[in-house]
């Protein structure tokens, strides 16, 4: 019986409602840059990562970069950002990957809204367009 509970938990949480330790760490990224600009961090939401991470797998598996018009995330939030990014490769570069974003003035203004008060991050690895590439994602939102 308790192995069928086990198995049982295994299969009600899914794979990609984990977040790793590296998407963890650019939400720690974010509000630090947050910090440093005299806002409050974020806090981490499994819901954003979540749905973060579904948009890096779609964007991989339709060969896809770039904004819907309208973001897929939780209705918990009453404001919504996306910040958006692929790399050609398998590593990602934290530092790089924030100076890029903030050196573009739609991507500077979601991360540094101060409405923004959570943020999930969603880090895929797989082939675009015929390439090893991680699909980076991360949603922001305030309520």
């Amino acid at each position: 019986m308790s192995t069928g509970m086990v198995v049982l938990c295994l299969f009600a949480t899914p794979a990609s409602a984990r977040v790793t330790p590296t998407e963890r760490a650019l939400v720690r990224a974010i509000s630090h840059v947050r910090m440093a600009h005299g806002l409050a961090p974020v806090r981490g939401s499994h819901t954003l990562a979540r749905s973060a991470g579904r948009y890096s797998r779609w964007q991989l598996r339709n060969g896809y970069f770039g904004h819907q018009p309208r973001i897929r995330m939780s209705s918990r939030y009453g404001v919504g950002g996306e910040v958006l990014r692929w790399v050609p490769s398998w590593r990602l570069k934290l530092r790089r990957t924030l100076r890029m974003w903030l050196r573009s003035p739609s991507h500077r203004a979601a991360l540094l809204y101060p409405a923004m008060h959570h943020a999930g991050a969603g880090i895929v690895r797989g082939r675009f367009r015929g390439r090893l590439a991680l699909m980076i994602t991360v949603h922001l939102g305030g309520r």
